[in-house]
C-alpha cells in the first residue's frame, strides 16, 4: 500500500474535483462550452495536479527532513556531569542534544561519520545504519572507510533491497567514537543511524522536552 502524505491528497483531489467541474459544464452547454470557463478549469486541474506531483516527490524525497535539518543551527553537546562528592556512586550523566523532525515523529543527532560532519535520524528500530552514495564516495576518498560485499536489507515497509556496504573506521557521536561501524549505502540518499551505533556507547534515554539524548555512562 502507498503512503501518501496529505498535501499530495489534497492536490490531486483538487484536480479530479476542477476536471468534474468542467465535464459537467461542457455537457450543460452542449457542443459550445465557454471557452473562458472550459480553459480556466482545464489550467485549475493541471496546477492541481502538478502540485500534488510535486508534493509527492518532495515527501518520497525526504525534502523537508533535508531541508529542516540544513537549515537547523549545530549545537554544541551538552555535558552534565554528577557532583564530585557523590561521583564514586553515581552513573556520570552525558548527553548530546536532539532535533525533532518529521512533525515531532523522530529525531536527528549531530555525528561525525568517518571525517563527515552530518545530522542523521536516530532510527532505534534498525539494526544497521543506510548512508547515501555521496557520503560513502566522501569516506572511501578521504581513506575513512572500505567497500564491502552487496548485503540484503529489510526496510520499514517490509520490502527487501539488496544494497551495497561500507566499513567506517569511525564515528564519533558528542565525546564518543565508535570504531568499524557497518552501513548500507543507500541508492536514494536516506541518511538514518541505526540504535546499535548509539547503544555501543551506553544506555541511553531521550528527553523530548529538554531534547536532549542522555547516556548513562558507568562512573570511573
Amino acid at each position: 500500500m502507498i503512503k501518501v502524505d496529505p498535501y499530495t491528497t489534497v492536490c490531486l483531489a483538487m484536480a479530479v474535483f476542477f476536471l468534474l467541474v468542467r465535464s459537467v459544464l461542457r455537457l450543460r452547454a452542449g457542443n459550445e462550452p465557454p471557452a473562458v470557463t472550459d480553459v480556466l478549469f482545464h489550467r485549475l486541474s493541471m496546477i492541481a495536479a502538478v502540485l500534488g506531483a510535486v508534493f509527492y516527490v518532495a515527501d518520497k524525497s525526504q525534502w523537508y527532513s533535508r531541508l529542516e535539518a540544513a537549515l537547523t543551527p549545530v549545537a554544541a553537546p551538552n555535558v552534565v556531569v554528577a557532583p564530585t562528592a557523590t561521583a564514586a556512586l553515581t552513573p556520570v550523566v552525558d548527553s548530546v542534544p536532539i532535533y525533532p523532525t518529521n512533525n515531532g515523529a523522530s529525531a536527528m543527532i549531530d555525528v561525525v561519520l568517518g571525517g563527515q560532519p552530518l545530522r542523521m535520524i536516530l532510527d532505534t528500530g534498525a539494526t544497521t545504519s543506510l548512508i547515501s552514495e555521496a557520503i560513502a564516495t566522501r569516506i572511501v576518498r578521504d581513506s575513512h572507510g572500505v567497500r564491502r560485499e552487496a548485503v540484503r536489507f529489510k526496510m520499514a515497509d517490509g520490502t527487501i533491497r539488496t544494497l551495497p556496504t561500507l566499513l567506517i573506521r569511525e564515528v564519533r557521536i558528542g565525546q564518543h567514537t565508535i570504531r568499524d561501524v557497518p552501513a548500507g549505502v543507500s541508492s536514494t540518499g536516506e541518511m538514518l543511524l541505526a540504535f546499535p551505533v548509539v547503544n555501543a556507547i551506553a544506555p541511553f534515554t531521550i528527553d523530548t522536552r529538554a531534547r536532549v539524548l542522555i547516556f548513562q555512562l558507568p562512573p570511573t
